[in-house]
């Protein structure tokens, strides 16, 4: 924390695998990380899905969208097999879709249901860890428990103090990551370019970044695909949701969103990095 990065949860998992023989035991985490994906997915299918369908044909559908993940890494070997990718990145994932699974699996109860203890401890582990993987999820982490609180906000709730509480867990742990010592440390490693924290340049890149992420993964035929038989599938069992998101202005706020974040999550990597490229 003091010398090189605040990124806690990513740092105890590399310390945990590193008491061990890595040559012996390294392939068997990294089989453990691809397994974990799957099930991470697995989970937040069954989540949306609920109890329309039966136990094989949820996991078919996780295994399809599995496969349409991992054949959509830029690089499954950073993914999967490089250390620092798996426990910054592919572990903050698996995390990430743990913990939404859960917040969705709360969000559908009614008042009248109790949450299980279970859950709720289960949510809170998760959210503390979740901030300490990695700086670039930060928008996505807020977006989402932003539009929980939202939500249960526009359903005509009275305020969740659950999810507020989750909400400032985040907010205080994001920042005990941002401000770590370390991380100006290492910032101070890479070459002094003109182009590094230089805000024009880095809102510039960050939009043909954006872009260009968005035309190379809208290329991807699995993605069309799987988009097209998740519509299919989705119109017969979900149609009060597909009604409301075939409206343009909800359709529009949903697009708009998700390209927000995707410019907001790009956006550090070439304020910090500048030229480089990384």
């Amino acid at each position: 924390y003091l010398t090189w990065t605040g990124r806690y949860s990513a740092v105890f998992l590399e310390s945990i695998i590193s008491q061990f023989d890595l040559i012996a035991g390294y392939p068997w985490f990294a089989l453990l990380t691809l397994l974990l994906t799957l099930a991470s997915i697995r989970a937040l299918v069954a989540s949306v899905i609920g109890n329309e369908l039966s136990h094989l044909r949820v996991t078919v559908i996780a295994l399809a969208a599995g496969a349409v993940f991992v054949g959509g890494l830029p690089s499954t070997v950073e993914a999967f097999y490089w250390m620092p990718g798996e426990a910054s990145y592919q572990w903050g994932i698996i995390t990430y879709l743990a913990w939404l699974s859960l917040l969705i699996r709360r969000a559908r109860r009614s008042d009248a249901q109790p949450h299980p203890i279970w859950q709720t401890v289960s949510l809170v582990i998760l959210t503390v860890v979740l901030p300490g993987f990695n700086e670039v999820s930060a928008p996505i982490v807020f977006a989402t428990i932003g539009a929980f609180i939202l939500g249960n906000r526009l359903a005509g709730r009275a305020n969740d103090r659950f999810l507020l509480m989750l909400f400032g867990l985040i907010v205080l742990l994001t920042v005990f990551c941002f401000v770590a010592p370390g991380n100006g440390n290492r910032s101070g490693g890479y070459p002094a370019l003109a182009s590094r924290h230089n805000l024009a340049y880095a809102l510039v890149e960050t939009t043909r970044q954006t872009a260009r992420f968005i035309f190379n993964y809208g290329s991807y035929p699995a993605l069309w695909l799987g988009a097209i038989a998740a519509s299919w599938w989705g119109a017969r069992t979900f149609p009060n949701v597909c009604a409301w998101m075939r409206r343009p202005m909800h359709a529009g706020a949903i697009l708009l969103g998700l390209v927000s974040i995707l410019y907001l999550t790009l956006f550090p990597l070439y304020w910090e990095y500048g030229e480089m490229n990384y």
